[in-house]
């Protein structure tokens, strides 16, 4: 991720939030949850940072994805924690999208948007 430029997008997936926040340099806030879960905490990155994705399912990819400004050059997944079939997921959308995307390490995606997108 140290090649990163202007204009690239990070998107982190909710399995993701918590081991990714860890090691961001932008200091990500982390908000206690009152709900019986595993991880009582929900991270919270500054504004214009990391995008969130709640799950993986084609809808949550496609909301995510309208976050996405139009000048985006490139967007960085994680999913490190998806299974293979969600990680298929995000791939496939890329592809419907124009995009070349490939995974550069495991858990690391990188898809290159063109200037105009469907």
């Amino acid at each position: 991720m140290a090649v990163r430029q202007p204009r690239d997008v990070v998107i982190a997936t909710y399995l993701d939030a918590d081991p990714f926040a860890r090691y961001w340099p932008d200091q990500p806030s982390f908000i206690p949850l009152w709900a019986l879960m595993a991880v009582c905490l929900e991270v919270e990155h500054p504004p214009g940072g990391v995008i969130m994705a709640r799950w993986s399912d084609r809808a949550s990819i496609d909301d995510v994805l309208g976050l996405v400004k139009a000048e985006t050059r490139r967007v960085w997944p994680v999913v490190a924690h998806a299974t293979a079939g969600q990680g298929t997921r995000w791939l496939r959308r890329f592809a419907k999208l124009g995009t070349a995307a490939r995974t550069v390490v495991d858990g690391l995606v990188i898809a290159d948007f063109r200037a105009e997108r469907p």
